[in-house]
């Protein structure tokens, strides 16, 4: 087993790019002392466009594959594998979403708000799977997480719904030919839920509309071979998938301090990204004191401990401990505000 413990934490929008509508939020920000320290003593690798969360671990995953040449799987195809699906199909992530008129624009809005209970989202799975059985187009459920299986793609991918919510719908959506059907789809898709008995039942209740649907990461299931000797934790679809088809362990943050029986940890936190992919400035607030209490230990335990190897990757920019941070002990640290990212 190798001498340093290699851990990969993906905490994808915790320090945003926080957008626009938001901005008010930045100048509320809570005590994260934890969080402040290490980004202080930090080598910074910022990129030139932002990931969501799915792309950042892929990226990040790379550096685990003992043959550089291999396809990575899309993240449909890797979800597919964490819902137990397993054909020759085209396989989508899916997302339950909310479209709001503005004016004569009509806004996209994702996130926990749109949640739904087993109950609810196993009677829009069934109905869907009725009026969709003759073009062999499938929705499937499973812990929280959607998938979309279609016999052949319905055209090139959609962007990824952490690149459209929040976002008005026309500047997001295809408008060539080759999308036709993507948003034919998506059209009767919200024909199918605007008078749902679920729909009825959320009004009813004062919740948000599923009034529709997105779909992206495309891509049919392949193997997928990581180097032996590593864990991934969290809940995200993706993670479980990639557990699935690597062969690795996945398991529970609780267990996030128990490095010494691996070469390596992927950690999946995707509390932030979730709360701005709803617009909720705060549940973001809340994700990153959530942050702070909840790592803030394991970051203070990597700055002082040369045998863990870590690296923070937020989507906007990776964060890995300057052994020579102890020479600048007496300067100050920079605010949490200073490290937030901007849309």
């Amino acid at each position: 087993m190798q001498s340093r413990h290699e851990v990969l934490l993906l905490a994808p929008s915790l320090l945003g790019p926080v957008p626009s509508t938001l901005a008010d939020a930045v100048t509320d920000l809570p005590s994260c002392r934890q969080l402040e320290r290490f980004l202080s003593r930090c080598r910074h690798k910022r990129r030139d466009k932002a990931l969501d969360g799915e792309a950042a671990l892929c990226e990040g995953l790379q550096r685990f594959i003992p043959d550089g040449d291999q396809t990575w799987p899309a993240s449909g195809a890797i979800a597919a594998s964490a819902l137990g699906l397993a054909d020759g199909r085209m396989h989508y992530r899916a997302a339950p979403v909310h479209l709001r008129a503005d004016r004569d624009r009509v806004l996209l809005f994702a996130g926990n708000d749109l949640r739904l209970s087993a109950e609810d989202a196993n009677s829009l799975t069934r109905d869907f799977n009725q009026l969709y059985n003759d073009i062999q187009i499938s929705l499937s459920f499973a812990q929280d997480h959607w998938v979309l299986s279609a016999a052949e793609a319905p055209g090139p991918d959609l962007p990824a719904l952490a690149s459209v919510a929040g976002r008005y719908l026309d500047t997001v959506m295809p408008t060539d030919a080759a999308s036709q059907k993507w948003r034919q789809l998506l059209n009767e898709i919200q024909m199918f839920l605007y008078d749902h008995p679920v729909n009825q039942k959320r009004a009813a209740a004062g919740e948000l509309s599923v009034n529709g649907f997105w779909f992206w990461g495309g891509g049919i299931q392949q193997p997928l071979e990581l180097t032996a000797g590593g864990r991934l934790i969290g809940n995200d679809p993706i993670a479980r998938g990639i557990a699935e088809l690597a062969k690795l362990p996945i398991e529970s943050l609780d267990q996030i301090e128990r490095t010494q029986s691996y070469d390596y940890s992927v950690i999946v936190w995707d509390v932030a990204e979730q709360a701005l992919l709803g617009g909720d400035a705060s549940a973001w607030l809340q994700a990153l004191a959530q942050f702070n209490e909840r790592f803030g230990p394991l970051l203070e335990r990597s700055l002082a401990d040369r045998s863990l190897a870590m690296t923070l990757d937020t989507g906007a920019c990776q964060y890995t401990p300057d052994r020579r941070w102890f020479h600048r002990l007496l300067s100050r640290d920079k605010a949490l505000v200073d490290w937030i990212e901007r849309a």
